[in-house]
């Protein structure tokens, strides 16, 4: 896969998880019963702390572990929000998986 794709997909993928962010916080503003505001913050911050290594990616500045506990963040967010919309965030998910397995261009394959 070359660099420019990866780095489309990891932008794609912030992309997503912030809209799913908006819709969260929307159809929170929306219920009747109101959610915890510490929960809400606490719940997009997370989000925006898993999206940071997949930015990082999409500028070029590559860390495969980041990338890799950014995905399992989204992974857990996923779980957490299942009641919800938490669904929504497993094209996210899959996304960083694809850019985290994927090796940069740059770099050269281990000999056999």
């Amino acid at each position: 896969m070359s660099t420019k794709t990866v780095k489309t997909l990891a932008f794609l993928a912030v992309v997503w998880t912030a809209g799913y962010a908006a819709l969260y916080i929307g159809l929170v503003d929306q219920q009747g019963n109101q959610a915890p505001a510490w929960f809400v913050a606490t719940y997009v911050g997370v989000l925006a702390l898993a999206a940071a290594p997949l930015v990082a990616a999409g500028i070029g500045r590559r860390s495969t572990a980041g990338i890799i506990v950014g995905a399992t963040i989204l992974g857990l967010a996923a779980l957490v929000g299942v009641l919800s919309i938490g669904l929504l965030l497993v094209p996210a998910f899959i996304m960083a998986i694809v850019v985290a397995a994927t090796r940069p261009a740059s770099t050269p394959a281990l000999p056999i």
